[in-house]
């Protein structure tokens, strides 16, 4: 007869290579996944999608999923998307693309390799820059977008 300890050791094994293979192949698919529509559309950026994963600070976004956007200095207009630049680098994103009044970044995650995509619009008649972030794949991001968004305002300031 099989020791019931052994049995249970092997099968909590099993359970952890299963969910590990789980959330590899979520990183995988989200590194093989084209970036999604992403960019300004009608001077905002575009709104977040129905799952948990995404934050904004546009006008008209959801509570849960909103952040404030961050308010511009005086003085700091010329270069503010090169700080935000300099930040993302800083926060170990990756710039895809950055025009006068917008970034375009993604971020990896180091267990697993998440992408997640992150955009800055610079509204130069508010003086403010709106974020948003969001994962490629599954529902939640235990907050990392958020936190993300927080951590380069910081990095402004």
């Amino acid at each position: 007869m099989a020791d019931p300890m052994k049995i249970f050791l092997l099968a909590s094994a099993l359970i952890v290579v299963i969910i590990s293979l789980y959330f590899a192949y979520l990183g995988y698919q989200s590194r093989s996944q084209i970036a999604p529509s992403l960019g300004i559309v009608n001077t905002s950026l575009l709104p977040c999608p129905e799952t948990p994963n995404c934050v904004s600070s546009e006008a008209g976004t959801n509570a849960k999923k909103f952040v404030s956007p961050h308010n511009v200095t005086e003085g700091q207009n010329d270069l503010i998307l090169e700080k935000v630049n300099t930040a993302v680098l800083t926060l170990g994103g990756q710039i895809q693309s950055k025009t006068d009044h917008y970034l375009y970044a993604t971020f990896k995650s180091k267990l697993f390799g998440f992408v997640d995509d992150f955009e800055v619009r610079y509204d130069q008649t508010q003086a403010v820059l709106h974020f948003r972030g969001a994962s490629r794949v599954g529902k939640s991001d235990f907050d990392v977008n958020k936190k993300r968004v927080q951590a380069v305002t910081n990095l402004l300031n």
